[in-house]
């Protein structure tokens, strides 16, 4: 005999399956059910049975009271999903999969808020008048007025002119959410969305090299400050995506290496000389090399040699210096939950038993170990409010 649940929010299984990449179909064939019930489920035209439903929740790493229970934190506004991929992993179901994700990520970050101050957002400083008032609409910027963007960031984040130490970190300190995650894919470097005003970057952990690392997550920098306007819609048209992941390109060099700084160090064209750069700068030489192009200190003729130099000497993906830059790992979201669980602020399964989000999830966003969740003893202690 089956027994249907008293409660159960269809839009709760879309979720849970979005996020694991699935198709109707595909989560249909795990579970042993048929694609239209699972459809009958999301629609909310029927109830899963309470064993259809433990099927469902062991398929997509959730518990069953994931599906009786509202999201806890309200998504009021989200923008587009930006990729810093492959073009066969810019598919629809690939950006509707990180696009849960960041909600997610976001419920994550927003929880622990509430009992750690975490750094605050300032879309004040970030999406300044006169920075913004020049990428209104979606049209084709000079690399002259990316500079300009590029620099006035460096200005309202006091950050002078030279080689940034920890990129993830400045990111953090200001705000942004950075998590640092495996992609399932070596096809996708990083992503980055808005969530209630909040900007979050994703970095891919399967990228080992440090220096492509902070281009990547200084990349999507760029499309969050100049592109958060843009509908999916938009971003999933090839002429609109080519003109702006060229434009969180320039945006990338720009800030990373201002011209005013960068350029006085530039002592040679030959490969050896921007290979000496790297370490300082901690970027690849192809990124520095590409930046010496935007700034016309070396000329087509010399940019298209030294990239056949770098293809026969086997460097596209791996270069030298590469193993004295580690990647930047995010601290933030790791710290508070450490905080949390150091002073018994919280049991430590109480994250995932209030979230009710996939625990492998949860532990890779806040950069920790699943065991993390293993059950405490409780201690009350108060840092904000009445907890």
């Amino acid at each position: 005999m089956t027994h249907e649940l008293p409660a159960f929010h269809p839009q709760r299984l879309t979720e849970a399956r979005v996020a694991e990449g699935l198709t109707m179909a595909a989560l249909a064939a795990k579970v042993g059910l048929s694609p239209q019930a699972v459809s009958a489920y999301e629609n909310g035209t029927r109830t899963p049975t309470a064993e259809a439903l433990s099927q469902l929740a062991r398929a997509l790493g959730t518990s069953i009271a994931y599906f009786k229970e509202e999201r806890p934190f309200p998504v009021i506004a989200e923008s587009a999903v930006f990729f810093r991929s492959t073009a066969s992993a810019r598919t629809r179901r690939n950006q509707e999969k990180r696009k849960q994700q960041a909600t997610w990520a976001y419920e994550i970050s927003a929880w622990l808020d509430r009992f750690v101050a975490l750094p605050e957002f300032s879309g004040a400083t970030f999406w300044r008048t006169d920075i913004a008032d020049g990428f209104a609409t979606p049209q084709e910027h000079t690399e002259e007025s990316i500079e300009e963007v590029a620099m006035m960031l460096r200005s309202a984040w006091s950050m002078g002119t030279g080689p940034i130490p920890d990129l993830v970190a400045l990111l953090e300190s200001h705000g942004i959410r950075v998590i640092r995650q495996s992609s399932g894919s070596g096809k996708l470097d990083a992503f980055s969305r808005i969530v209630n005003a909040r900007p979050m970057i994703f970095l891919s952990s399967d990228k080992e090299a440090g220096a492509r690392s902070r281009f990547d997550a200084a990349h999507e920098l760029g499309h969050l400050l100049l592109h958060p306007h843009l509908s999916m819609d938009e971003v999933s048209n090839p002429q609109i995506l080519k003109q702006i992941e060229t434009e969180a390109n320039l945006f990338a060099g720009a800030f990373l290496m201002p011209e005013s700084s960068f350029s006085r160090e530039i002592h040679g064209v030959t490969l050896g000389a921007f290979l000496a750069m790297k370490p300082r700068w901690k970027l690849s030489a192809q990124a520095i090399i590409r930046r010496c192009f935007n700034l016309g200190a070396i000329d087509g003729v010399q940019y298209q040699r030294l990239c056949v130099d770098i293809s026969a000497r086997g460097m596209r993906r791996n270069e030298p210096y590469d193993d004295q830059i580690p990647p930047e790992e995010p601290s933030v979201l790791r710290r508070a939950w450490e905080l949390l669980v150091e002073h018994r602020v919280v049991s430590r399964h109480q994250i995932a038993d209030e979230l009710l989000l996939p625990p492998n999830f949860i532990a890779s966003t806040m950069g920790v170990a699943p065991e993390s969740f293993e059950t405490g003893n409780i201690i009350n202690l108060e840092f904000r409010g009445q907890c």
